[in-house]
């Protein structure tokens, strides 16, 4: 069984910080963990492996469950706000080529949002457990994991316009890339409808295999007159393809009518890329400066909603952490009345 943190009843002591090496070690640990996230972002925008991607949520999920422990353990205000002040500003660490000597205001302001985001958090939290009776630390977390995400996710999105938009990192081939690595990954679902097809084909091979999946398991009807499977696999294997080939040119031919042209040199991979690309171009050509911005704000969005799955993760992973440090003696339950209770690092 895992022992109990010794509560000391009816303390004299006070709520104020006891032992400033702690709060010194805790600081530190808050500064680097936040500079291997911002150094796990800029090793992802430069090449968007998943290990990458990864480690960057992974160090993201640790830095929040910090922030969270710091606004439990540290009671005062000024070393608080100065801990978590300096936490903020070392991304700029990380990414001081886009601050010096050229300015990237959106990063600027991507580490200012950042910093005041996590400083409001950790006051917030401070504030709930100072006017609480008992240390709940799942409703503190509801106030401080939120706020101290979202801060590293606008961090993260700012970064990612500058990187990809201003800086020019986004190339065909990193694009091509990306989507051929989608499209793979997509192909274990395709195949339980179309199991002979593949994004790395031709187009050619490509619509005569939707052609074929769709002759030999698909009745369908032209005109008045029903064609059924057990029709098509009775005629000869030359009119069976001659059937198939002229099948999968219309379907080709639909899609281009709706897309664009497909070349016959590159694989449904390049093919999709393309089509994705004209129509980027066009929604660009459009909306000006602003696509940039729509889609750093939309890519903010869509992570915030992921991280929302893991809050409670978070949330555990720091509370485990909380209880070490109590049965370790870092930390020590305070009984300051009958009825209220309090953390200090002793």
């Amino acid at each position: 069984m895992t022992p109990e943190p010794t509560i000391i009843s009816q303390s004299a002591d006070s709520e104020t910080d006891k032992n400033n090496l702690k709060i010194f070690i805790l600081g530190v640990l808050g500064i680097g963990i936040s500079a291997i996230s911002a150094y796990a972002l800029s090793l992802f925008l430069q090449s968007p492996k998943f290990a990458f991607l990864l480690a960057w949520m992974c160090s993201v999920a640790v830095f929040a469950s910090f922030i969270l422990l710091q606004s439990v353990f540290v009671k005062g205000g000024w070393k608080l706000t100065l801990m978590i002040f300096l936490q903020g500003l070392s991304p700029a660490a990380v990414f001081y080529r886009y601050i010096y000597p050229d300015v990237s205001w959106p990063v600027v302001g991507g580490i200012i949002a950042f910093t005041l985001l996590l400083i409001a958090s950790s006051i917030k939290g401070r504030s709930i457990l100072s006017n609480s009776l008992n240390i709940k630390f799942s409703f503190i977390a509801k106030s401080v994991v939120p706020l101290a995400v979202a801060g590293a996710l606008i961090f993260s999105s700012a970064a990612a316009y500058v990187f990809y938009f201003e800086k020019g990192g986004f190339s065909r081939e990193l694009g091509l890339s990306l989507i051929s690595k989608a499209l793979a990954s997509a192909e274990p679902v395709l195949h339980l409808w179309f199991p002979e097809t593949s994004f790395g084909q031709t187009p050619e091979v490509f619509f005569e295999n939707l052609a074929r999946t769709q002759f030999e398991k698909i009745s369908f009807s032209e005109a008045s007159v029903n064609f059924s499977v057990q029709d098509f696999k009775a005629l000869p294997k030359e009119e069976q393809e001659k059937i198939i080939s002229e099948a999968g040119a219309k379907i080709r031919e639909a899609v281009e009518s709706g897309y664009g042209a497909i070349r016959d040199d590159e694989p449904v991979s390049n093919a999709a890329f393309g089509i994705l690309e004209r129509w980027v171009k066009d929604v660009e050509l459009k909306l000006g400066g602003a696509f940039g911005a729509l889609v750093a704000i939309l890519g903010f969005l869509a992570l915030r909603g992921i991280f929302a799955l893991f809050h409670w993760l978070i949330t555990l992973l720091a509370f485990l952490v909380y209880r070490f440090l109590l049965v370790t003696g870092f930390a020590a339950v305070i009984l300051e009345t009958r009825r209220r209770e309090f953390v200090l690092l002793p």
